[in-house]
This record gives C-alpha cells, sequence and structure tokens, in this order.
C-alpha cells in the first residue's frame, strides 16, 4: 500500500483544530471535532492494511502488529511522562507530587478513558490521553475481530457496521451523565461509546477495499463493475469537498451550543462527514483538494502530529500555570515549544524506534521469498507510520 496522499493534510488539519480548542474555547469551541476525524482515519487506515495483509499472506501476524503498534506509539508517551517529572507537583492527581505515580500509571497503561469513565474526574492533567487509550483498545481488538472473520470483507464491513450501531446506541443512551462540572457527557471520554467512529471508519474501509488492486486511487477502477463502484464512481470527486464542508458545519455548530446540546447527534454528524472526507480523499487522488493537502507545511505538520497532540496539552497548562499569560502570549511560548518537541520526539525517537521494529519484523520473518519480502517491508513502513491516530 502506497503512501495515500492528503491523510497526512487530514491529520494537521484535525491537530490544529484541537490544539485552538485547548488554547481558547470561545473562538474555537468545536475544535474537539478533530478527534473525531482522528478516529474515523485510524479505523481506516487499520482495516485496510489488516484486510491487505491478509489478501496477500492468507492471514495476519497479530504479534508482529502488536509489536508496530507498541514501537510507534509507547515511546513518545512514555518520554512525555518522564519529560513532565520536574512538574509532578502540578500535574499530578490531587495537584500532589505523589499522585503523579497515579498519573503516570493511568496514563502509561491506556487507562485514561476507563478511569474517567467510571469515577468521573481526570487522575491528574494528562486528560487529554484519554483519546490515545481509547485507540490503544481498538488496537487490541479489532485485529483479532478480523482475524476470527478470516480477513473476509463482507464480514468485517457487517461487524464494523454492527459494532459502530452498538456503540452508537450505548453513546445515545449514555449522554445524560456529566463530567468535570462542565456539563461534558461521560460518553465523550467513555472506549465503548467513542468506538463507533473507530468502527465507522474500519467499514469505509471495508467497502472499498478490493483484493486485486491495493493501491489508494485505484480502488474505484477496481470496484467500477460491482454496485459500490457503480454508486461511488460520479460521485468520488465530490466526496471530501463535501465531507469537509459538512464537517467544517459540524464544528461550527459545536461550538456555537453547549457540548451537552445535541451531543450524540454532533459525535453521528462528524463521524459520517469524516467518513466521505477520508472516503473521497482515498478515492480521488488526483484531485484539487488532495493536491491541497499535499502542501508541503501542511503535510509535514501531519506527520508529527501524534506528538503535537502528545505534548501540546501538558506545554499549555505549564504555560498557563508558570506564566499566567493571555491567550497571545501562551501561544508565543506554547506553539513553537509545541511543534519544536513533537519535532524531536519525531526524528530521535519515533523513527529510530519504528524503523529499528520494521528492520527486526523483517529480519525475522520465516521463509519470505524475497520479492514478497520486499512489498511487506513496504507495507510495514505505511502500518507503522500511517496507522496511528496522530
Amino acid at each position: 500500500m502506497a503512501r495515500v496522499k492528503g491523510f497526512d493534510g487530514l491529520r494537521a488539519i484535525a491537530v490544529l483544530a484541537v490544539m485552538l480548542f485547548h488554547v481558547d474555547r470561545g473562538i474555537a469551541g468545536g475544535g474537539w471535532i478533530g478527534v473525531d476525524l482522528f478516529f474515523v482515519l485510524s479505523g481506516f487506515l487499520i482495516t485496510t492494511l489488516l484486510l491487505r495483509e491478509h489478501a496477500r499472506n492468507r492471514r495476519i501476524a497479530l504479534a508482529d502488529f502488536y509489536v508496530r503498534r507498541f514501537a510507534r506509539l509507547y515511546p513518545a508517551l512514555l518520554v512525555m511522562v518522564v519529560a513532565c517529572l520536574p512538574f509532578a507537583a502540578y500535574l499530578g492527581y490531587k495537584s500532589q507530587a505523589e499522585g503523579y505515580v497515579v498519573t503516570a500509571a493511568v496514563t502509561l497503561t491506556y487507562l485514561s478513558d476507563i478511569a474517567i469513565y467510571l469515577s468521573g474526574h481526570a487522575y491528574g492533567r494528562f486528560t487529554h490521553t484519554w483519546s490515545l487509550a481509547v485507540e490503544e483498545h481498538f488496537y487490541l481488538l479489532w485485529p483479532i475481530v478480523v482475524v476470527l472473520l478470516r480477513g473476509r470483507r463482507r464480514f468485517v464491513l457487517a461487524a464494523a457496521l454492527g459494532g459502530a450501531t452498538l456503540s452508537f446506541l450505548a453513546t445515545a443512551f449514555g449522554s445524560g451523565r456529566t463530567v468535570f462540572d462542565k456539563g461534558t457527557p461521560v460518553a465523550y471520554f467513555a472506549p465503548h461509546t467513542r468506538m463507533f467512529e473507530l468502527l465507522l471508519g474500519a467499514a469505509a474501509a471495508a467497502l472499498v477495499f478490493s483484493r486485486a488492486g491495493h493501491g489508494p486511487g485505484r480502488q474505484l477502477d477496481r470496484l467500477v463493475g460491482g454496485r459500490v463502484g457503480g454508486v461511488l464512481r460520479p460521485v468520488a470527486p465530490a466526496l471530501a469537498p463535501l465531507g469537509l464542508l459538512g464537517l467544517g458545519a459540524v464544528m461550527v455548530y459545536a461550538g456555537a451550543v453547549p457540548r451537552s446540546e445535541g451531543f450524540t447527534l454532533q459525535l453521528l454528524a462528524a463521524g459520517l462527514t469524516s467518513c466521505l472526507l477520508v472516503l473521497g480523499v482515498y478515492l480521488a487522488q488526483g484531485s484539487a483538494l488532495v493536491r491541497a493537502l499535499e502542501w508541503a507545511p501542511l503535510a509535514w505538520l501531519g506527520t508529527v502530529s501524534y506528538g503535537i497532540y502528545l505534548f501540546q496539552s501538558p506545554i499549555l497548562k505549564l504555560a498557563d500555570h508558570y506564566l499566567d499569560a493571555g491567550t497571545l502570549s501562551q501561544l508565543v511560548v506554547w506553539l513553537p515549544l509545541t511543534v519544536g518537541a513533537a519535532a524531536l520526539s519525531n526524528r530521535y525517537l519515533e523513527a529510530p524506534v519504528r524503523d529499528w521494529a520494521r528492520r527486526r519484523l523483517t529480519t525475522s520473518a520465516p521463509h519470505a521469498p524475497l520479492p514478497q519480502q520486499s512489498h511487506d517491508t513496504a507495507a510495514a513502513k505505511v502500518e507503522v507510520d500511517a496507522g496511528s491516530l496522530r
């Protein structure tokens, strides 16, 4: 699977929306919708990669998948927790240095989402890691489902749609209870309620997956003779613009009303418009919108979006606490520190670790003929680089 043009740009849009939401909720009150785009994109990529691996090898190496996920995500998370140790008295649970042990434990075990759901409060100031925890639970469980379904596209599609429906119903019935005394529904943080967006992305991937052609932009040509292709062919170029406009409208609406007002429908609308956007970018690789998303600064920002998401929240909270600065002053301090930390993390930590994991898994693959091994190496690189939330 070649690099999907435009996906890094989508990551950049998502992380910029989240950053603006965190720094000024008055101006960018709907920026939290950026997480929904991350979820859909992750579900789409992971499912495409799993289906392609099964189509190529007639099996999915679960152990290798988990190793790649761990190598891609965990080192930077660990560094964030360690780097914040000097500020444990502020960032720790109950704003106590001793509480930082609890904060670190909840964060490093990917239990932030469950902890918030069960207790109604955060265990420290790493609240933003709840979304990483939701994704990690998806990474843990969904590949097993795909393996049990033997990589059959229609079964995977049915499972994704069924799971998304159940998860959405859980969201609808669980949005009454709020947390943090801010009117935020607890369903916003729970793994079983937010899983539906990841599964929407998974369903979109299964819908357009073709064993005959694995490359982005070529799927549609392989599907033209079938029902899906007959529907998508005339509308494919319009999917991404419609999805982008729809997602923008959802963000504007979400910023204009309290999060508890129409929360369930906001999530559904965000998930569906994100699906349109991701599908449109994937199927129409030569479109003007994709070319715009490939603008070098935007694409680069997308490549370091995971690090940006990790570091932006603690750096912003520390700047707010110790500098007591206004929004403009916060931006002057926070933005370069966040982007700089993410760039350094990507270059000197994340990239070397994932390259090491890729080489290790490639060299340990038993009885792999050279042409196939070469293809697998490229595929592994795409999975490590492109399959994560951030």
